[in-house]
């Protein structure tokens, strides 16, 4: 659990990190709703979002995986593999780079399709923790 504990801490700080940066344009661009039709700011606000979009329903999935007493370098594994692909996707939102974009989602798919099969295949497997087997 701790290694759940540690990705979501990092993940919600970068996720913060984001926010601020959305604040930051605001006030150098003088915009308080909306964005203004202002290029810099639509990014910063597409590159929290899709954070948010992308993170909060992947991070039940990993909890529970942590749960299922799955091993240690698994959760390793899959907190990084998150925190990497929101980190590489919000870089090509901030910078318009389109194979940061690509790579980034593509790596976040990819978990939002393999985390919760994992969790089907441990319970229905009867992995420590589950009530399957």
């Amino acid at each position: 659990m701790m290694t759940a504990a540690l990705y979501t801490a990092v993940l919600v700080f970068f996720i913060s990190v984001l926010a601020l940066n959305v604040s930051r344009n605001r006030i150098i661009h003088r915009i308080s709703f909306g964005d203004g039709g202002c290029m810099p700011l639509q990014m910063a606000i597409r590159a929290h979002m899709n954070a948010l979009e992308q993170t909060l329903p992947l991070l039940p999935v990993f909890w529970i995986l942590a749960w299922l007493q799955q091993p240690e370098w698994s959760l390793h594994g899959v907190g990084g593999l998150l925190l990497a692909s929101r980190i590489v996707h919000a870089i090509g939102m901030l910078q318009r780079n389109f194979l940061f974009r690509r790579l980034g989602a593509m790596l976040s798919f990819l978990l939002g399709l393999v985390l919760p099969v994992w969790v089907l295949v441990a319970v229905y497997l009867g992995y420590p923790g589950t009530a399957g087997g």
